[in-house]
């Protein structure tokens, strides 16, 4: 039986038009991502698909886990400043407003309102940040159950 050579892969065309694609994207998305940016808002800011966006992401994997890292950090930074003005409480001003003679909204009354400090966003908030210090509660189903009865039943007469 003739050998028949193995077929070799077509080459990718190098046609089409060229990137956009710049390394500096690398440190100006990271930027934009921690000032709050999507990535569709990063590919409307530098012109692209977002398609495109994510395919410089597939072909650049740095430029990919740069823009990750930065996006879980302004989450998890967003969510950590929200948690400690919960619990630590927090003014704001709420503005009541009513059309005026030519039509325009007009602030009628403002108010200085407060949110009191939260407990459980406290407890979380310090658990969390200072585990040594604040050492939570122990759950009663991390335990076993033979367990849990007895220390349910301590200092109880029988």
């Amino acid at each position: 039986m003739p050998k028949t050579k193995p077929k070799k892969k077509p080459k990718k065309n190098k046609g089409g038009r060229p990137t956009k694609w710049k390394p500096e994207f690398m440190e100006q998305g990271k930027e934009l991502i921690l000032s709050g940016f999507s990535y569709v808002k990063l590919a409307k800011f530098w012109k692209v698909s977002r398609d495109t966006l994510y395919e410089w992401m597939k072909e650049y994997p740095k430029f990919s886990d740069t823009l990750g890292k930065a996006k879980d950090d302004y989450d998890t930074g967003r969510v950590e400043k929200s948690l400690l003005r919960r619990a630590v409480g927090f003014r704001f001003k709420e503005r009541t407003r009513e059309p005026g003679k030519d039509g325009e909204m007009v602030v009628i009354k403002e108010v200085t309102k407060m949110v009191v400090p939260d407990t459980p966003a406290m407890a979380l908030w310090l658990t969390n940040r200072n585990s040594k210090r604040w050492p939570g509660q122990r759950q009663l189903h991390d335990i076993t159950p033979e367990a849990a009865n007895f220390i349910m039943n301590i200092g109880k007469k029988k």
